[in-house]
């Protein structure tokens, strides 16, 4: 069932005070002052996100407290989710996502980012079988949905990794899936590269994000949207706290450098979208991206552009992309 089909267009607060079930609600921190203190139901047992953290080894020692817990919502940005559908999955509930923000493709996946040992690993979590939307308050939170755009945008280099791992690493094309995600990352591309556009379209960021989940779903892994540009991202991520978005922006960046292809056009639409502007918000510095990028490894079952590559021989290439992305700031 797809992303289209899972989707309840609702006012999230009616949606959440109307459940009769006893549920866990995981939620970001950040929305206790905006939506939670309006959320009058007993039946919901919520949880913020600074009581569980990320780390998925002490999720074991919580399950117990939530085992009479029917149903699990995680609610906020990709933080909450990711949490909320790997406790569903060990709880074996269903399981809905109510995304406050369009930074991500975390709530259309069944795939999580959480800690292990300090570092950022992808776990195996539960499908939603719902998606709550509530475009009324999705509308207040328009700068931060911006970020969802590099999510998408990904796919340039994450396609690219997957048909040269088609070519030298035994990997099999899946037709239909290339078909949909080209078509999918040229979509974004003309309506963000198109001056007239205002990016606050949230049914195309939604649909198109959207788009990117049921991929991972029905491949069973992330390859059609995730390779170089994310191995970059998680590895920055655990360094300094930065938006996902912004991470994989620049990841997308350094990778299509690798892959030795024109930045021209993500590198101009990333600047419209604002992205650079909060690189001094987030401490993002020249030296950083450069540390990250000279320190790039492949990653285990995920055969990309770094596996080809020597990353020294590629150090005033990768010097020469950072200074134009800092040139824009």
């Amino acid at each position: 069932m797809g992303y289209v089909n899972k989707t309840i267009e609702c006012d999230i607060v009616k949606y959440l005070n109307a459940e009769t079930r006893k549920v866990l609600l995981i939620f970001d921190d950040v929305l206790q002052s905006d939506i939670m203190c309006k959320l009058t139901n007993s039946k919901i047992i919520s949880t913020p996100i600074s009581e569980i953290g990320k780390n998925y080894n002490a999720y074991i020692n919580i399950i117990d407290i939530y085992q009479d817990c029917k149903y699990v919502y995680g609610m906020g940005g990709g933080a909450a989710i990711d949490i909320a559908k790997y406790i569903a999955k060990m709880l074996d509930v269903p399981y809905a996502t109510v995304p406050t923000v369009l930074s991500n493709n975390s709530f259309a996946t069944n795939k999580g980012v959480l800690l292990k040992d300090g570092t950022e690993v992808t776990v195996d979590c539960a499908e939603p079988d719902k998606i709550l939307l509530d475009k009324e308050y999705l509308a207040t939170k328009a700068q931060y949905n911006l970020l969802g755009y590099a999510d998408i945008l990904a796919m340039e280099t994450a396609l690219y990794d997957w048909q040269i791992a088609c070519k030298n690493n035994n990997e099999v094309i899946n037709k239909p899936a290339l078909e949909l995600a080209t078509k999918t990352l040229n979509l974004t591309i003309e309506y963000l590269s198109n001056t007239a556009n205002q990016f606050n379209n949230i049914d195309l960021l939604y649909n198109n994000l959207g788009v990117t989940g049921d991929l991972t779903i029905a491949m069973g892994c992330s390859r059609a949207c995730s390779g170089v540009s994310h191995i970059f991202a998680k590895k920055l991520e655990t360094l300094i706290s930065v938006p996902h978005g912004i991470a994989v922006a620049i990841g997308i960046l350094i990778g299509l450098t690798l892959q030795k292809r024109d930045i021209t056009t993500l590198l101009n639409i990333f600047n419209r979208l604002g992205y650079y502007k909060m690189f001094p918000k987030f401490k993002i510095t020249k030296e950083i991206i450069l540390d990250v990028a000279r320190n790039l490894q492949p990653r285990i079952n995920r055969y990309t552009i770094l596996n080809e590559v020597n990353i020294s021989d590629r150090i005033d290439e990768i010097k020469s992309t950072i200074q134009k992305i800092f040139d824009l700031i």
